[in-house]
């Protein structure tokens, strides 16, 4: 079913920095959800035949719009990013210290938020509720 407004199950956490790899922080942020695998289509049916494919529950399936593309997906909880960090120094040091070859194409951000929780696997780091965009 697509979602129009899509609801981020928020954890017991507190407010920290996470590190996300992204050409377009502001969307990000606008939208506040990542996409399972960044697979995206043109329709819901397309969508959910490619996940029930790999056996998923068509019933598990959040279907939201990507606010870039216009195409559609299954909506994390949340963006996927790095973290949590207790400092921007902390932010700043993964950055410098951890990078991650997959994503030098891309700038790496800091964001404040909330972690989220999300069941299934994290291909893309944890998910977490963007607040701000730091730098």
């Amino acid at each position: 079913m697509l979602c129009f407004i899509h609801k981020i199950e928020r954890g017991e956490s507190e407010m920290a920095y996470f590190v996300r790899y992204t050409n377009n922080p502001e969307a990000d942020l606008e939208r506040g959800y990542s996409f399972v695998g960044y697979q995206l289509f043109a329709t819901e049916e397309e969508v959910i035949k490619f996940h029930t494919g790999f056996g998923v529950d068509e019933d598990d399936i959040d279907i939201c719009k990507d606010n870039v593309t216009g195409l559609l997906g299954w909506a994390r909880n949340g963006l996927c990013g790095f973290g949590p960090y207790a400092t921007i120094e902390e932010a700043k040091d993964r950055i410098i210290n951890n990078p991650v070859d997959q994503y030098a194409c891309m700038p790496a951000h800091i964001f404040d938020g909330t972690q989220t929780f999300e069941d299934g696997q994290q291909d893309d780091g944890l998910t977490f509720a963007p607040s701000a965009i730091i730098e």
